[in-house]
């Protein structure tokens, strides 16, 4: 296809390997060759590989009802997405929380009140 693609996110990774691959090896191959025929870039990232990637999205979508009450079971979801949130960003932002925040498009103010409120500290595992 004339191009040069030298690097593959790895989210993609994840997904492919995380994947059934119902039909096989050719499925495989279809779905990158129409990853790279979508890319633009050198780098595979997973919106190029569409329908694998909205097929997992999706089944993590799947949320816990932990209570018949809408109200209680909102604020647990709530809760948490804000801790997977902060935790995600911090990872991605190598524990900066300035960028974190300026990523998140949130004050650092109203990010570290987050981390507060979740008990998240920085990970000194992350580099």
């Amino acid at each position: 296809m004339n191009k040069k693609i030298t690097e593959v996110s790895p989210e993609v990774i994840e997904i492919l390997m995380g994947y059934d691959f119902p039909g096989n090896v050719r499925e495989l191959e279809n779905i990158i060759e129409r990853a790279v025929m979508l890319t633009s870039s050198n780098l595979l990232l997973p919106d190029a590989i569409g329908e694998i990637h909205h097929e997992k999205s999706k089944a993590a979508l799947q949320l816990p009802l932990v209570s018949p009450d809408f109200t209680e079971s909102r604020d647990y979801i709530l809760n948490l997405f804000e801790k997977q949130f902060v935790v995600e960003q911090l990872t991605r932002h190598e524990n900066n929380i300035s960028a974190a925040a300026q990523a998140s498009n949130m004050s650092r103010q109203n990010f570290h009140r987050l981390m507060t409120k979740h008990k998240i500290k920085k990970n000194k595992n992350i580099h």
